[in-house]
């Protein structure tokens, strides 16, 4: 739409200057964008084949993270739980949830949370293993149950 971006794409690198599409025909390829310079706007489009757009999980993650970075995590909490049945994708935000319930002292809620989390995906298993999110959890035997 306008400025200028980098888009990654099955490990692809793309030059995206303004006016540029790229389409990615398999919504589970990993990918990401990043801004190359300042006012870049990105327009994302998709929807399952016959169904409306559905708004994704980060949509919510991505204000979640300055919040973690800043100690926010009671601010980050609540705005998960809200989140949560707004997305058909929850693992991230069950995810996320783990990390801040666990970073709030409450272990029994951050691995009810992880473990859910984890359920849908499990993908994020490697990751939960060393986050410094989740480190008040690794002396807990039910945390390496989850994580192997």
């Amino acid at each position: 739409m306008a400025g200028h971006a980098t888009f990654a794409v099955a490990g692809e690198e793309i030059d995206a200057p303004s006016g540029t599409l790229v389409f990615v025909p398999d919504p589970a390829t990993k990918r990401g964008v990043v801004a190359r310079e300042a006012g870049t706007t990105v327009l994302a489009l998709g929807a399952r084949r016959g169904a409306a757009y559905r708004p994704r999980a980060w949509e919510t993650n991505v204000d979640v993270f300055p919040m973690f970075d800043e100690g926010r995590y009671e601010e980050a909490k609540q705005l998960l739980l809200d989140a949560l049945g707004q997305y058909e994708d929850q693992g991230t935000l069950l995810y996320n949830l783990a990390c801040a319930e666990a970073q709030l002292g409450n272990p029994d809620a951050a691995l009810d949370y992880l473990r859910a989390g984890l359920e849908e995906r499990p993908d994020l298993r490697d990751s939960a293993g060393g986050d410094e999110d989740l480190a008040a959890l690794r002396e807990d035997p039910r945390f390496a149950e989850l994580v192997r």
